[in-house]
């Protein structure tokens, strides 16, 4: 049986776990169970042993990532327009085979076709919401582009005309809805279009979204399915073909960039925080005779450690970068903390190898060293037992660490989680240990 303590009694572990010393004067705590096999669970401010070391950012960007996020003043901060490169996508010979005899062409003609957009509905808004499809007017840099600048390389910076991406003229446009059906959106082209985003003096296409007030995420790389008629079929012939955009120059640019509040930590988002922090953990616990009237330190290699966590608290973010659906955060060791951002990672202090299904979140799986929270979570446990089973027997290990978001490996899941938005944590978490002491101890 665990016995959760009460105010006073944190009070007193705290200064038992932590800073050593005396227990509060009207109650001490107690124990439940049997005699000699006692468990119970206690939670207590980290204090002292747990010391930020700061926050960084921008270890990845949109270029880096599979996804794409469209959005029109969402949460009346938030616009993204996502910009793809197609031209080199086009075959430059069509090969088919026809009456048992194989052809080759390159005078095909492009006969229309379609973009197909597949959309994370838990990442967008409801809909109504009108993606519109225009070519784009200036070249631009997958790699450094912004919502201000076409390009950023060898010391040149060349600002788009338009910010958030050059636009021509509407190619074409097609309404998202949230349906249960299934969330891919269709964009119809003619053959004027496809020639369009065939031609190779062309910079590609635009997406964005109409609606102010809206924000679409898109899944993958869009599909551009189009209609090659060959120029040398012996009758009239339509192949029809899917061309990979992904190995196309794409990415998403967006305003204004992520918040980086002060004295929180800073974890995930489309520019991949992370915030390091130095953690000791306490040498003793706490062990009460069965009466209750007398309690002394025990040592913590004394105990059986059933879980030892670090419970995080939440600190709000503006709406239009708060994650929207489940997000996750995770546990590095580090070396050369004082490198700063540039402090190496070592391993995963999380478990890596225990799989665990997290609780109303549709029965995924994911390892033990990737947390998952949901939105209106307010607490985020990080469970570090294994760490501490290792600390309590004398290993050595380490006390700098780095927190980050996701993705990891080791997740198994049909879904997707959100990697575009940002948590903070308060830098004061909360230290929770259920322990069972020794079947025999003899305690004062």
């Amino acid at each position: 049986m665990l016995r959760r303590i009460g105010p006073c009694r944190s009070s007193f572990l705290l200064a038992a776990l932590v800073l050593g010393l005396a227990a509060c004067d009207d109650e001490s705590p107690t124990l439940s169970g049997t005699e000699g096999n006692a468990t119970r669970e206690v939670i207590v401010p980290a204090g002292a042993a747990f010391r930020p070391l700061g926050s960084f950012t921008d270890y990845s960007g949109p270029n880096g990532v599979l996804f794409s996020v469209v959005a029109n003043r969402f949460a009346g901060e938030l616009s993204a327009n996502a910009l793809y490169r197609t031209a080199g996508a086009f075959p430059r010979t069509l090969t088919f085979t026809q009456d048992n005899s194989n052809r080759t062409d390159t005078l095909f003609r492009a006969v229309g076709g379609s973009l197909v957009l597949r959309v994370d509905s838990a990442l967008s808004t409801a809909g109504p919401v009108t993606l519109q499809l225009f070519r784009l007017a200036q070249d631009f840099d997958a790699a450094t582009a912004t919502w201000e600048l076409a390009s950023d390389t060898g010391g040149v910076r060349t600002p788009f005309r338009m910010p958030g991406g050059t636009r021509g003229e509407l190619l074409s446009q097609a309404d998202y809805t949230a349906s249960a059906a299934g969330d891919s959106v269709v964009i119809a082209l003619d053959s004027a279009d496809v020639a369009a985003l065939r031609d190779s003096t062309g910079f590609g296409f635009l997406l964005s979204a109409a609606q102010t007030g809206t924000r679409v995420q898109i899944r993958t790389t869009p599909t551009l399915r189009v209609g090659l008629r060959p120029s040398n079929a012996v009758r009239d012939t339509v192949i029809q073909t899917n061309l990979a955009l992904e190995t196309q120059p794409n990415t998403f640019v967006f305003t204004p960039e992520p918040p980086q509040p002060a004295g929180v930590l800073t974890v995930g988002g489309i520019r991949s925080a992370r915030s390091l922090f130095s953690f000791v953990l306490p040498d003793s616990v706490t062990g009460c005779d069965a009466a209750g009237g007398s309690c002394s330190r025990v040592a913590l290699r004394d105990v059986r450690l059933n879980r030892v966590s670090l419970l995080l608290r939440r600190s709000p973010v503006s709406a239009a970068f708060s994650p929207l659906d489940s997000a996750i955060v995770s546990v590095y060791t580090i070396t050369e903390p004082e490198l700063g951002r540039r402090a190496p990672l070592g391993s995963p202090v999380l478990d890596p190898n225990a799989l665990v299904t997290a609780p109303g979140q549709g029965g995924f799986t994911a390892a033990q060293s990737a947390a998952v929270f949901a939105p209106a979570d307010s607490v985020v446990e990080l469970n570090i037992t294994s760490y501490a089973t290792s600390a309590a027997r004398g290993d050595t290990v380490p006390t700098n660490f780095a927190l980050l978001g996701g993705p990891l490996v080791g997740i198994a899941s049909n879904r997707a989680f959100d990697t575009f938005g940002l948590a903070a944590f308060l830098p004061e978490p909360r230290l929770r240990i259920v322990y069972t002491l020794p079947v025999r101890s003899e305690l004062p």
